[in-house]
């Protein structure tokens, strides 16, 4: 047990986020991120949190270039259920999961947004959600 707390621990000290945050524009959510050190990743995966199955899906899977600069990603399917009551129209929660060469991963922390959709992008995405 204390061999695995020491992995993880050994893990979470591979990587610092410099920054995530995610913020509107206009109908979709711009996602952007930046690891102090990403000599060891192998790929981020944005995942969207869904109220609905109460867990995170998968949004986009993102190639580390390992040139330690910013990513950015432009969530503009942002359909989803609502992830709580609390003003259920706008509220989007995001993580990354760090996935690195050696097949570890660890999650980053969420990051939250509000987020108003005009109300026909709205009809149209939640349409398109049913089908995926």
């Amino acid at each position: 047990m204390l061999g695995l707390l020491l992995t993880l621990i050994s893990i979470a000290g591979q990587v610092s986020f410099e920054f995530f945050e995610a913020r509107t524009m206009g109908d979709d959510v711009k996602i952007e991120w930046k690891l102090e050190d990403e000599s060891e990743v192998k790929e981020y995966i944005i995942e969207r949190y869904y109220a609905g199955s109460n867990s995170y899906k998968k949004v986009e899977r993102v190639s580390s270039l390992k040139k330690n600069e910013p990513y950015s990603y432009l969530d503009e399917n942002n359909f989803s259920k609502p992830t709580t009551k609390l003003n259920a129209e706008n509220f989007r929660r995001y993580r990354i999961q760090v996935n690195f060469e050696d097949g570890n991963f660890i999650y980053s922390n969420e990051v939250y947004v509000t987020h108003n959709v005009s109300s026909v992008r709205k009809t149209w995405g939640m349409l398109k959600e049913m089908f995926r």
